[in-house]
């Protein structure tokens, strides 16, 4: 019972969190000239064509003749970066902007992310002031961390070494999309970080070379514990790396498993008290559970198996499936899928991972460390085809959609029941039993319930920044896209549309319809036929240029791989969406095109409204066909004054009009003359960039908006 009360504290600490810590003093600079003065990032300087980005931390900020303390990352940009140190003080100006983040449901949250991080800003125009050359000891670990990365990359290879850099020495954030999917659909995405295990493998290695001093136990141990912490410093001091530290420490010293517990609850507590808006990372949500499930579930787990399993086969068992069920509400509650193959790649991929990184950790500390190194890569190499197999077979991942918290809780009150744990144990056998059923009963109708529901056709509008991507779901379960935006340096196939349909529990696209070639609107083809099947795709009628091709090839490619229906547009084509709405294609150039003019427009019609989407189409384009009148209307080329012409808007009348835009964009969309037309005729106007992504739903009592 103390552990449990323990784990409560850490809760309820954390709800006093103030969420806009320090958020009123950079309210008050935003869209200011601002000077500001801190330290570098190392990790942070990426240099670029002409210009060189990086994340200042800061420790003050002048706006006029007053100078104030300021505690925050800023990212800038610098052209002029010739004089820019590595490591030293900065003194930058330029106009502090709010950091811009998609919102969309079901996806990354980068307005918390930002928050947990501390990031208050980004720097406009930055200008370089004065820089002085200088190095804490902080950052000369952080240049020891990035020249060990380089030396695995070099070793090793891009890929191999970017997976085993992240296993070692923190951080997953440059990976590609593909690999990380691999390790996702497995369940051995938390060895992509610091995490115990390779803190144990560490304390074994020395262990086994410190076994021969003539010292005693408690002082080696202390001295495995010293090293482990510095470690921990040149991997950064991020929520998994303090708990593993933590951990292995604990396990170190010894103990029974009760004070173990404590241990555990102590040390998350502590975590909190140092930085309270933790809890809220999901790295430090997945390691604490973890750790909790090894220690008390594995019990239970090992009682399961029978003693005709060899031990070694039965401890490892055993360890993933008490790991596994402790996390299974947190994984499924960020990425909505239920992983069924996860024991069999935990027994089969991750001794083979331990091993790579054994022998990634000796390569850098031997001489002869090239030799191991290359040993290394061919197993990381080995683990990616297997987990790509693995990844492929029927059933590999199952879509689950989003569950409401009480699910979360309601589980967990069932696996402390099940475990028969002390603080539950004042049940009898029979009431344990009724509990057990009827906690269970609850979970598979919901989960039923989950799948069965009857849905109203619903338009999302997702938030893909500057560009395009309109999702559609039927009532009968189809799901069709129109456009998949596209940014630079952001896959929004993968990393936007993906997570969002798994958060609606749809594992598949029945139709993709691509508008035309411009990359904010087909950019993230490519990668959405990566992650989920596509039945059926779409193309443009549209004669190429030079900088289609290059987008077209990539997206002919994923095609190929997938092997999904290639259908060219044409007028007339249509969808059944359940309940007598269909989609349809409205308009098409009657002969191959170049530019905006050879989107394809798609109308849903539904009994209670309609919808239409017109891609880039221009007034031109508008003005060569005769439009009905529809309730919604995806306002076209993003609310430019080029496109949503008087006449078009005469003919169409939308009630609704959703601009999907960019904050901050270049092109400044959507134009004012736009949006005085739509306001003369009385449209109610949406935009992503102002209320992120937009819902509307048709149903028989009318149309429903929700802005997220």
């Amino acid at each position: 019972m103390v552990k449990v009360i323990y784990v409560v504290l850490a809760c309820v600490l954390s709800w006093y969190i103030p969420w806009k810590t320090g958020g009123e003093l950079t309210d008050s600079y935003y869209g200011s000239n601002v000077v500001l003065e801190g330290r570098v990032e190392p990790a942070s300087v990426k240099v670029g064509e002409g210009y060189t980005s990086i994340i200042l931390d800061c420790n003050s900020i002048t706006q006029g003749n007053l100078c104030r303390a300021y505690s925050g990352r800023v990212r800038l940009g610098l052209k002029d970066s010739k004089n820019l140190p590595k490591t030293g003080s900065l003194l930058v100006s330029g106009t502090l902007v709010p950091l811009t983040t998609l919102r969309n449901p079901g996806c990354f949250d980068g307005e918390l992310y930002n928050r947990i991080n501390n990031f208050k800003g980004r720097l406009k125009n930055a200008k370089l002031l004065a820089a002085q050359a200088n190095c804490t000891w902080q950052e000369k670990l952080q240049l020891a961390n990035l020249e060990l990365r380089q030396r695995l990359q070099q070793g090793m290879g891009t890929q191999s070494g970017t997976v085993l850099s992240g296993m070692l020495l923190g951080g997953s954030g440059v990976m590609e999309d593909e690999v990380r999917n691999i390790f996702a659909i497995n369940g051995i995405s938390h060895v992509l970080a610091v995490s115990g295990t390779h803190l144990l493998l560490l304390a074994g290695l020395l262990r086994a070379v410190l076994g021969v001093l003539p010292v005693a136990s408690w002082v080696r141990k202390t001295m495995i514990i010293v090293v482990l912490a510095c470690y921990a410093l040149l991997c950064g001091l991020k929520p998994p790396i303090v708990r593993a530290f933590l951990m292995s420490s604990v396990l170190l010293v010894g103990g029974t498993g009760a004070a173990r517990g404590r241990l555990l609850c102590l040390a998350a507590s502590a975590m909190l008290l140092v930085k309270p808006l933790w809890f809220y990372d999901i790295g430090f949500q997945l390691s604490f559970a973890a750790a909790a499930g090894l220690l008390w579930l594995l019990p239970k787990c090992q009682r399961l198996l029978p003693e005709t399993v060899p031990d070694f086969l039965r401890e490892g068992i055993a360890v993933t499936l008490a790991a596994q069920l402790a996390t299974l509400p947190l994984t499924i509650g960020y990425f909505h899928v239920l992983t069924p193959y996860a024991i069999i790649s935990n027994i089969v991929l991750l001794p083979l991972l331990e091993m790579a990184a054994f022998l990634g950790l000796l390569g850098l500390l031997l001489p002869f460390g090239q030799m191991l190194l290359q040993a290394a890569d061919f197993l990381m190499q080995a683990i990616l085809v297997q987990g790509t197999w693995l990844a492929t077979l029927p059933g590999s991942s199952i879509v689950i959609g989003c569950l409401p918290l009480w699910c979360g809780l309601v589980y967990y009150a069932f696996l402390l029941l099940w475990a028969y744990l002390p603080a539950v144990q004042f049940f009898t056998l029979k009431e344990r039993g009724l509990l057990l059923f009827a906690l269970g009963m609850v979970l598979t109708g919901m989960l039923a319930w989950q799948q069965l529901r009857p849905q109203p056709l619903t338009a999302y509008f997702l938030d893909v920044g500057q560009g395009d991507c309109l999702v559609v779901t039927g009532s009968n379960g189809r799901t069709l896209v129109y456009d998949t935006g596209g940014l630079k340096g952001l896959d929004t196939g993968s990393r936007v549309i993906s997570p969002f349909l798994r958060s609606l529990g749809k594992g598949k696209v029945d139709t993709l319809v691509l508008s035309h070639y411009d990359f904010d609107h087909a950019g993230g083809a490519a990668g959405l036929l990566k992650q989920l099947q596509v039945d059926e795709v779409v193309l443009p009628k549209q004669v190429l240029d030079k900088e289609s091709v290059a987008l077209f090839q990539s997206i002919t490619a994923a095609l190929q791989a997938q092997g999904s229906k290639v259908t060219v547009v044409r007028e007339g084509l249509c969808w059944d969406l359940g309940e007598c709405a269909v989609a349809q294609v409205v308009a098409v150039p009657e002969q191959a095109v170049t530019g905006n003019d050879a989107s394809t427009v798609l109308g849903i019609y539904s009994p209670h409204g309609s919808l239409l989407a017109t891609g880039d189409l221009g007034s031109e384009g508008e003005s060569a066909y005769r439009w009905q009148q529809h309730t919604v209307l995806k306002a076209g080329h993003h609310g430019s004054k080029g496109s949503s012409s008087e006449a078009f808007l005469a003919q169409v009348r939308p009630q609704y009009v959703v601009i999907s835009c960019g904050t901050g964009n270049a092109y400044g969309h959507p134009h004012q003359e736009t949006l005085q037309r739509l306001q003369d005729i009385g449209s109610k106007i949406l935009r992503t960039d102002e209320d992120g992504c937009v819902v509307i739903e048709f149903t028989s009592i009318g149309i429903s908006v929700i802005s997220r």
